[in-house]
């Protein structure tokens, strides 16, 4: 595909795309198992939580039974959650250290639930 008209234009968008295609390459899906009922804690009133910690990683946070949930590509690691039922998995999309980043996040955020 050919690209044309002003140079400094259109090296702007070949260096965009570029850019998009490398991190369509870096893209993962790893899921983590939370159980079901934290779900609604972790995306918070309005989906502010999760939207803040999607900001703060990178990583896109799919939660089971959202419209795009199932659009999402199996998880890479899902031979780590066999057995563990559907409506547990969470899906994290992104570049692989912004989705280790995430999961750790939501971890942490599920464990401090138990304390309080």
């Amino acid at each position: 595909m050919t690209i044309r008209g002003e140079r400094a234009l259109v090296n702007k968008v070949q260096a965009e795309l570029e850019r998009v295609v490398v991190g369509l390459r870096e893209r993962v899906v790893l899921g983590v198992a939370i159980p079901a009922e934290k779900h609604r804690m972790l995306i918070g009133h309005g989906g502010q939580p999760v939207t803040e910690l999607e900001r703060r990683t990178g990583a896109e946070v799919q939660f089971p039974g959202s419209r795009s949930y199932n659009q999402v590509a199996p998880a890479e690691n899902a031979a780590e959650l066999e057995g563990v039922e559907p409506k547990n998995i969470v899906k994290v999309v992104g570049a692989r250290a912004a989705c280790e980043k995430a999961i750790a996040e939501l971890l942490v955020s599920k464990r401090m639930q138990y304390f309080l």
